[in-house]
């Protein structure tokens, strides 16, 4: 991705770094895994 492609993504969608380890991160992967459970056998 170019820098221009990265910061219109940055502008476009807003997102936050999630620590591992924390219960967003477990909420997260909970989530993931129910919408796409053929990533996570």
């Amino acid at each position: 991705m170019t820098d221009a492609g990265r910061q219109a993504f940055e502008r476009a969608y807003s997102y936050e770094i999630v620590p591992k380890g924390s219960l967003m991160e477990e909420i997260i992967k909970k989530h993931n895994m129910e919408l796409r459970p053929e990533l996570y056998k």
